[in-house]
């Protein structure tokens, strides 16, 4: 029998260490279905060596790009060039089969173009300075995870999706009875983490009604004047038995231990939560500003999220935010309260939250439990009663048509509940999909015409010039669909990423790429008016019934 060939696979991912931990998760899993396959890392150094303990057994080779003192503290463009074609000459010795960059940023696109591969996935930097994306998942990301709060998708399951995983290994996971509570309450940065003050509630409230937990607060060296502020509260200090500093004084290989030796985690989105999440611990993450909880929830069973409903959220690093409203939103009493459910493994929905937690306070925010759909794809179930805002129709919308469009998968989604607000804005919006694909199909005819035209004997250039002018203008107006539609911003942007990587080296290939596209987002508009459309029908009826009972 024929020894079967061993296949190498490179991973590109030079960003922070919870993208790392991520890509860690998706690498697990493929040396889980194809133990064959020789795995690669490219990182930063600065990341991967404190992660060491983790990549030895999942790679067998991790090349550490040294930025810090390679790069960035080089005084010479001829020493950085230097060091950057050395350490590409490394790595191409491996004769990688498949590439995959993870990072989607400019230095690691230019990066995954030098590397020799067979094949690539994820961005490259073409010859005219432009990002090139030529599998559907990878354009998901630059599409709708890099532009907009739109992404329906956790990243390790984009990942995934990426490198060929389909499946779920299944995960070994017992709760364990409360005991060590680990607590990072910070984040990268103020607008995704509480005041401190808001933290010493919580954590007072729950070392009160569990005689019998202990908690460990954990965190970064940086974050060692935060945790002293907490430590010094004089009520704080009463429970100084049962509470413990770690907070700068482990590395991330001890810290990982601690955290399998916890029983529950409650933090940020952060490294950390991921972190616990590798360690087989139940996470409660607390998300603020920035943070996109489909996204960045910890991947895995038994992760909870508290989101608030704050309508601005989540917001972006650049626009400024004076009071960080989302951050009162969410009060300290519902996070108590729904911590003391979280870590008694007491099952969090609907009506214990009713029971438990102040109504009042339950108003400002939607409570997620994780789970794994038919499909194995991770998906965050709403638990709290409250109606769907639009934002998330929308995000709900565009997993079901990537889903089909890609990989022919259908969830079993139930009808959600709207608001009258959220009935107004996507009613609204209806319009706004029409003329999408009033202008999908004007680009399928005039790409077609060019078609046409240029297979003719003498095909007429200026009429050629007319066409490609109109096609030009076609794309200009569903940009400006968006200024009165807004929620069919990741949509129209999908489309734009996909235009940018028409496929084609003459202009017949690129006309006929460019008919195949239009075809396919007409196709997407069509697909979207319907499903709004029944979507807004069942609500006319869930409301009609419910007036009728309420007469009865």
């Amino acid at each position: 029998m024929d020894k079967k060939v061993t296949k190498t696979f490179c991973f590109i991912q030079i960003t922070r260490l919870g993208d790392l931990i991520q890509t860690c998760q998706v690498a697990k899993e493929l040396r889980a279905q194809r133990p064959e396959l020789r795995l690669v890392l490219v990182a930063r150094k600065q990341f991967a060596a404190p992660l060491e303990f983790l990549l030895k057994d999942l790679f067998d080779k991790v090349y550490n790009l040294d930025f810090k003192n390679n790069v960035n503290k080089a005084t010479e463009l001829s020493s950085i060039d230097q060091y950057i074609t050395s350490f590409v000459s490394d790595v191409n010795q491996e004769k990688i089969d498949v590439s995959i960059n993870f990072s989607y940023s400019k230095s690691s696109n230019y990066l995954h173009t030098l590397l020799d591969s067979r094949y690539k996935l994820g961005p490259i930097q073409n010859d005219q300075n432009q990002t090139d994306i030529f599998d559907p998942w990878s354009t998901i990301v630059q599409a709708n995870v890099m532009r907009g709060p739109f992404n329906p998708f956790n990243l390790v399951d984009i990942y995934k999706r990426v490198v060929g995983v389909d499946q779920l290994t299944p995960e070994t996971f017992e709760l364990k009875e409360k005991s060590i509570i680990s607590i990072h309450p910070f984040a990268s940065s103020e607008r995704k983490s509480w005041s401190i003050k808001k933290w010493k509630e919580v954590v007072i409230k729950v070392l009160r009604a569990n005689t019998e937990i202990s908690i460990n607060i954990v965190g970064a060296k940086n974050e060692a004047h935060l945790a002293k502020e907490l430590f010094d509260d004089p009520v704080i200090k009463f429970f100084e038995d049962r509470i413990k500093n770690l907070v700068g004084k482990t590395s991330i290989e001890e810290l990982f231990v601690y955290l399998q030796n916890s029983s529950h985690f409650l933090g940020h989105d952060s490294m950390t939560g991921h972190l616990a999440k590798l360690a087989n611990c139940p996470t409660l993450t607390v998300s603020l500003g920035t943070v996109r909880p489909q996204e960045t929830t910890p991947y895995g069973h038994h992760s909870y999220n508290i989101v608030p409903k704050t309508k601005c959220f989540p917001c972006f690093p650049d626009e400024t935010c004076p009071n960080y409203k989302c951050h009162s939103d969410i009060s300290y009493q519902a996070t108590s309260q729904i911590v003391n459910m979280f870590i008694n493994n007491e099952d969090i929905n609907e009506k214990s939250l009713a029971e438990n937690v102040n109504l009042f306070h339950l108003n400002g925010i939607e409570v997620f439990k994780s789970e794994f759909t038919s499909a194995n794809f991770f998906n965050l179930k709403q638990v709290s009663a409250n109606p769907s805002d639009a934002k998330s129709i929308i995000r709900l919308l565009l997993r079901i048509i990537y889903l089909y469009k890609f990989s022919e998968i259908e969830e079993d989604v139930k009808f959600p509940k709207l608001t009258q607000d959220s009935y107004s804005q996507l009613y609204a919006s209806l319009e706004g999909v029409q003329h999408l694909y009033e202008l999908s199909e004007f680009g399928k005819k005039y790409s077609k015409d060019v078609i046409l035209e240029l297979a003719k004997d003498s095909p007429s250039i200026n009429l050629i010039k007319k066409l490609t002018a109109k096609i030009d203008e076609i794309d200009k107006l569903q940009e400006m669909v968006l200024q009165p539609f807004p929620l069919l911003t990741p949509y129209v942007e999908f489309f734009q990423v996909m235009k940018g990587n028409l496929k084609g080296n003459n202009l017949v290939e690129l006309s006929e790429s460019n008919y195949i596209l239009y075809n396919d987002y007409s196709v997407l508009t069509s697909t979207l008016n319907d499903l709004l459309t029944k979507i807004l029908s069942e609500h006319k009826i869930n409301k009609k019934t419910l007036t009728n009972e309420a007469k009865e």
